[in-house]
């Protein structure tokens, strides 16, 4: 339930659920599981991670790094973009998150 926020998670986790945000700024610089978005609207996201699923979001852009095709259910005004962030040890993060920073991953697999 967060609002005009800008949320920074900066290292490596296993699974992350982010549900009914609006209007924020979310970074996950990688996650070795799953992301899953549920009922947020009018936010920007840069995600890494393993799977990423999202359902019932709306006016979101999505800048993603994701190992395996994305699933998106039930949105509407969605946007999708390579992965657009970094920090000092993300290399080290990804890869110690089974990602590989050297590729794109599969954002335009939607």
């Amino acid at each position: 339930n967060c609002q005009k926020c800008k949320i920074l998670l900066l290292d490596n986790c296993d699974q992350v659920q982010i549900d009914d945000v609006s209007n924020s700024k979310i970074f996950i610089g990688a996650s070795s599981g799953s992301i899953f978005v549920r009922n947020c609207k009018n936010c920007t996201f840069s995600v890494a991670c393993k799977q990423f699923r999202t359902r019932d979001c709306e006016n979101c852009t999505f800048n993603l790094h994701c190992k395996t095709d994305p699933v998106i259910e039930t949105s509407t005004d969605m946007r999708f973009a390579p992965f657009n962030g970094a920090y000092p040890g993300h290399r080290k993060a990804m890869i110690d998150a089974g990602l590989d920073p050297s590729v794109n991953g599969k954002w335009h697999a939607v």
